[in-house]
């Protein structure tokens, strides 16, 4: 498996939580992108092993520096960013939700 670099709070704006509720929070989602290694089915490999299913989440408009805004919701600032390979990166968020980019494809699901 692939040292995966795990950024916490990347735009240091959970000052109410300290590195290590982060990283508590966070669960597992970030071992089973650590096992994928940043392969090119990194999404799909991570929701198989989430067990339940691609449900990406729509409405979503993401800001470059990972910030998550839907219409009438104060913003989602990541409370963690990985970036695994093969020009993957991964934001995950409070609530569930999680952010795969990769090129042109980006797709936000919840995976709680």
């Amino acid at each position: 498996m692939k040292l995966l670099q795990v950024h916490i709070d990347p735009l240091d704006r959970h000052h109410g939580m300290t590195a290590d509720q982060i990283r508590e929070s966070l669960g597992v989602i970030p071992v089973w992108i650590a096992q994928d290694g940043g392969t090119p089915d990194l999404y799909h490999n991570v929701l198989g092993a989430y067990g339940y299913g691609e449900r990406p989440s729509q409405g979503f408009t993401m800001r470059l520096d990972g910030t998550l805004e839907y219409p009438d919701d104060p913003p989602m600032y990541p409370l963690a960013k990985m970036e695994p390979g093969n020009d993957w990166v991964v934001y995950q968020y409070h609530y569930g939700f999680v952010a795969f980019i990769r090129g042109n494809f980006q797709s936000v699901v919840r995976m709680d």
